[in-house]
């Protein structure tokens, strides 16, 4: 056992141009102080606006995924390449300006719980110059709050509950053919509020067996 008053960090340097946080994997079954572990971008001189990208920390007692870089705001992306199917991880959080993208032809983001992108947390699937990539994202509850989720291609995502808040998702579909359809399957709710938007410029469906709720002027599918 450990303990004492100290702090755990693998942020990012400062500098002219920030470093990017590192990641940090934790496998403890009991913290009783719950210490804070910091692996933020660090502060760019050179552009404020563009400190370093977010780390991980990775919680393997509960198998949780942060991305977390503390309100610093960045144009720098945190890649994530690969989602482990055995086991499958609870729950990833992407929050307070970190942006995580995972940039890859097709892919799988599948957890046994919860995505949240909270406080100006950004998710993007694919590449802004490529929109030929194919995604699928599954997950118990899928919640957006002051945040956006980019894609690059199609779409197929498969939840229970979808909830966004002052939220985006953007679906740019591209112009080839065999993916420009996206669907989103929401199986007990959907709720939109606070002028939250879902925007695709392709094919999109909206499937599920609950409630559908858009209850603001400013929430809109399109």
């Amino acid at each position: 056992s450990r303990t004492g008053g100290g702090r755990i960090s693998a942020s990012g340097g400062n500098g002219f141009a920030g470093g990017g946080g590192g990641r940090v994997a934790v496998d403890v079954f009991s913290r009783h102080d719950e210490p804070t572990i910091y692996v933020h971008g660090g502060i760019s001189r050179g552009c404020s606006k563009n400190a370093g990208a977010a780390g991980t920390l990775y919680d393997a007692v509960p198998r949780s995924l942060n991305v977390n870089n503390y309100n610093l705001s960045t144009d720098t992306e945190t890649l994530l390449l690969e989602f482990p199917y055995q086991p499958l991880w609870t729950n990833v959080y992407i929050r307070n300006c970190a942006r995580a993208s995972v940039p890859l032809l097709w892919s799988r983001v599948q957890v046994q719980g919860q995505i949240s992108l909270l406080c100006g947390g950004v998710l993007s699937f694919g590449l802004a110059h490529y929109a030929t990539s194919e995604f699928e994202l599954l997950a118990e509850e899928l919640l957006m709050s002051d945040s956006i989720i980019k894609v690059y291609g199609a779409l197929r995502m498969t939840v229970k509950i979808f909830l966004m808040w002052n939220s985006k998702m953007l679906i740019d579909g591209g112009e080839d053919s065999t993916v420009a359809t996206s669907w989103l399957e929401a199986s007990n709710l959907v709720v939109l509020k606070e002028s939250s938007v879902i925007q695709s410029n392709a094919n999109l469906g909206v499937h599920g067996q609950g409630l559908l709720n858009l209850s603001g002027s400013g929430d809109k599918i399109q």
